[in-house]
């Protein structure tokens, strides 16, 4: 069975487009809402999670980029995010908790993202 993922290489001519996937605080149990995605090959971004404290705002919010791989840590701050560290310290158990399951979304895109909600602790 082909995966979706060569379905959509196909429909672009090798081209792999893959976008980052929504998940709210009814899925998370986080107070700020995240972004979980697949590896994209086209760039060359690390094991990561974006964290929007003040909101998804159509993607154009301040956010921060969170390391999913190894220790937790805040990699990049865009547009002056405000944050309480209460908060991030939660992501930061939140990845802990789901490190193996987040590490294997990132590497296997044949995982979609209602196995990833449904497996989240």
């Amino acid at each position: 069975m082909t995966s979706i993922v060569n379905y959509i290489k196909n429909l672009f001519n090798g081209e792999c487009i893959i976008e980052m996937a929504n998940l709210t605080s009814e899925d998370t149990n986080l107070e700020y809402p995240i972004w979980v995605q697949h590896q994209n090959y086209k760039e060359c971004h690390w094991a990561r999670l974006k964290v929007y404290p003040q909101g998804y705002q159509k993607g154009k919010g301040p956010y921060l980029s969170i390391s999913i791989e190894g220790e937790p840590e805040i990699k990049i701050k865009k547009r002056n995010p405000k944050y309480k560290q209460k908060y991030i310290n939660q992501v930061f158990d939140f990845i802990k908790r789901n490190q193996k399951l987040l590490l294997d979304y990132w590497n296997d895109s044949e995982i979609g993202t209602g196995e990833l909600i449904r497996k989240l602790k």
